[in-house]
């Protein structure tokens, strides 16, 4: 051999990095794909918390609904049976819905009416006065009345 042939070994700056960020990437996914794998088995294993039988519901709770909170499904249903009762104040009133979990009317929502639709939004508390519509108590739902305006002093 002579030292004519020989090449001088390359630079650093002239060698191609696409092999080393391909590896980077297949390193990075392969660990991606491990840890999630590993929280896929730790999840789905049986426990002892874990039960193999299931509650029959007639509505499925949405993610959005904590438990023991009526779901939007669950208000409409009791507003198309009861909502007739209901006193409007310019197009507004306010509801509270028994919770089953609290035993309690402690579930609140606004309810609008446009024309013949209705628009739910829950809120924190109610604005306005409960009122007795002679209901009973069996009744699942309570209403507000107008608001009350304190009376002026002369």
């Amino acid at each position: 051999m002579n030292s004519e042939d020989a090449q001088p070994p390359p630079k650093a700056s002239d060698l191609s990095k696409v092999p080393s960020w391909l590896l980077l990437g297949f390193v990075v996914g392969a660990l991606f794909v491990g840890l999630l794998r590993r929280d896929y088995l730790v999840s789905s294993s049986p426990g002892p918390e874990r039960s193999d039988k299931v509650e029959p519901s007639l509505a499925s709770p949405s993610p959005a609904v904590r438990p023991g909170e009526p779901s939007l499904s669950a208000v409409e249903a009791i507003w198309s049976v009861w909502g007739e009762h209901a006193v409007w104040v310019e197009e507004v009133t306010q509801i509270s819905i028994w919770n089953t979990e609290t035993l309690a009317f402690t579930d609140f929502f606004e309810v609008t009416r446009r024309a013949d639709s209705y628009f739910f939004r829950c809120i924190p508390r109610l604005s306005r006065p409960l009122i007795d519509r002679g209901l009973g108590k069996a009744a699942p739902i309570q209403f507000t009345g107008p608001p009350v305006i304190p009376a002026r002093r002369p």
